[in-house]
């Protein structure tokens, strides 16, 4: 049979409460809670830090990336900063500096995405003088254009892989859109709509559990809702704590744990850098955003995410890049 010893070469020792400090991975026994407990990262307290600045200014941009040291954005336009331009530039993140890397095929105001720095899907938006159904897949070094979405749109929301992916709801001008499709890695199907169809609102998870949040809706407009996805239907779930349209979502995280992040909230100035947590059942408020702002692209999981881009009140807003991360927590050992 194999033992703790057997693994590590040494015991689980004995505190009288938690270790101090705290390290990923350790274990022990607390005589004073009688279980056995350890330490994991992820379950501490969130908090969001500066990054390095984006190499040009971005707005209505997407996102991809599992973690910090490897992250993109795509597409967008510039706001701040002369006339307005769609962009088709590709940046990737390596933890601390952003590079430029190949160009899209096309440029694209307020697409989806989702995937890896290694694999990711570009999906619809805009291009003067009307929507895109155009997708773009990322191979790590280039973009190729794939099977175009049944329906153009922008503002719809990515989960998934780039072999594996929903494109959720979006919009157009001015109609809103309640389809959702789904993509095999060569073509997308049109499943089950949303309950409430919405553009610029949020998402994560994967082409079988996924939840979809905030929003922009028909009247009375911005929105708190959230709906969940099993593989075949969508459900009314728990609501923001704060109604808000324009939001990031860490895209790449389970349906279960995730974040929503920034955004418009209706208010003066119209940004916020309101960011909450998903455990599954109901949304908590955490930490605030350092810069707020709306329209911006991000990624990652619950326990690490980045966001860059978006719009505020300073010119260079655009640039500025945040990094989520939350530290090591206790917790006991439970039988299964």
């Amino acid at each position: 049979m194999t033992t703790y010893k057997g693994i590590r070469g040494q015991t689980i020792r004995t505190i009288a409460g938690d270790a101090s400090p705290l390290i990923a991975g350790d274990i022990w026994y607390s005589s004073t809670t009688r279980k056995i407990r350890g330490a994991k990262s992820g379950l501490g307290t969130g908090s969001w830090s500066s990054g390095g600045n984006t190499t040009s200014v971005h707005t209505s941009l997407a996102g991809a990336g599992s973690s910090l040291s490897a992250y993109m954005i795509f597409g967008g336009y510039t706001a701040g900063v002369g006339p307005p331009t769609s962009r088709d530039i590709t940046e990737t993140y390596d933890g601390s500096s952003w590079t430029e890397v190949g160009d899209m095929n096309q440029v694209a105001e307020i697409p989806g995405g989702c995937g890896t720095t290694a694999a990711a899907i570009k999906i619809g938006g805009n291009q003067a003088p009307g929507l895109l159904a155009t997708v773009e897949k990322w191979n790590g070094t280039s973009w190729t254009e794939v099977g175009d979405l049944n329906t153009a749109r922008l503002g719809c929301i990515g989960a998934g892989t780039n072999t594996a992916c929903l494109s959720i709801s979006g919009g157009g001008s001015p109609p809103k859109f309640a389809q959702v499709e789904q993509w095999d890695g060569s073509s997308w199907t049109e499943i089950a709509d949303v309950n409430a169809q919405r553009d610029y609102a949020a998402a994560s998870g994967s082409t079988t559990a996924a939840i979809f949040f905030g929003g922009n809706n028909a009247p009375p407009g911005i929105t708190a809702n959230s709906e969940t996805w099993n593989g075949t239907s969508w459900t009314e779930g728990a609501n923001l704590t704060s109604a808000r349209k324009s939001l990031g979502g860490s895209s790449q995280g389970p349906s279960t744990l995730t974040l929503a992040i920034g955004g418009a909230d209706g208010s003066s100035p119209d940004h916020t850098g309101k960011t909450e947590e998903w455990d599954g059942s109901s949304w908590t408020e955490a930490a605030d955003l350092s810069t707020a702002r709306l329209a911006e692209g991000a990624s990652g999981v619950q326990s690490s995410a980045c966001i860059a881009g978006g719009a505020n009140p300073s010119p260079t807003g655009g640039q500025v890049t945040e990094e989520w991360e939350k530290g090591v927590a206790a917790s006991s050992f439970t039988s299964s």
